[in-house]
């Protein structure tokens, strides 16, 4: 994602200076339980990208739904879900619907990318007219899809797969559970601030959770 300019968030966000490791490391272990409690009678090899969103929607909706754990992260998102009347599992889809529509452009190497749509023209030394490009725009365009990136740099591990199946499918999808949770705490503040995001389709949400879990 190197066509990202600046990562402006990183100081703007107190949870990127101190993040919070503990509720990071509670949410990877109770995904990870949830799996293999689902599938201690059955072995699961090579998870498919729908079973894996599958799964990821299904502890989405447990993890939020059990109000008795006091985990930061999921009491953000429930909290944010209160305000705009929602649910919660609708502002986590919400979060990746904004993400999405941050990051495609790069993920696409679309050529306006960071142009405002009021862009002057501007002769080049050697005669060719193009747009011009504003720091501050694409700063601006970028800032949520920034946010995602830092997400899964800062829950990504350095780990052997383990060789059990069905471990090794448990600590995939606890991954990407973890990622996805702590990126919508990140993000859901915007929701506030661009409440249309949560009117859309299921299939946009699942086309911008694949590119997500794609991406990391």
């Amino acid at each position: 994602m190197e066509s990202i300019c600046q990562f402006s968030p990183l100081w703007r966000r107190s949870e990127l200076v101190s993040k919070p490791q503990r509720a990071i490391e509670e949410l990877r272990l109770q995904s990870l339980k949830l799996f293999l409690n689902r599938h201690r009678s059955q072995e699961v090899r090579n998870l498919t990208l729908n079973e894996i969103l599958r799964e990821c929607h299904s502890m989405f909706q447990q993890l939020l739904s059990d109000a008795a754990q006091g985990n930061e992260i999921l009491q953000r998102i429930r909290d944010i879900s209160m305000v705009l009347r929602t649910s919660p599992i609708g502002i986590v889809e919400a979060t990746l619907r904004v993400w999405y529509a941050s990051s495609v452009p790069v993920f696409t190497r679309d050529p306006q990318d960071g142009l405002p749509l009021d862009s002057a023209m501007r002769d080049t030394s050697n005669g060719v007219s193009t747009l011009t490009w504003s720091r501050s725009y694409s700063t601006e365009q970028h800032e949520v899809g920034n946010l995602g990136l830092m997400a899964m740099l800062m829950t990504s591990e350095n780990w052997l797969p383990p060789k059990h199946p069905n471990l090794k499918a448990a600590s995939l999808v606890s991954s990407a559970v973890t990622t996805i949770l702590f990126a919508s705490y990140l993000i859901c503040p915007q929701v506030l601030r661009s409440p249309g995001s949560l009117s859309t389709t299921m299939g946009q949400t699942d086309e911008a959770l694949a590119l997500f879990i794609k991406a990391s």
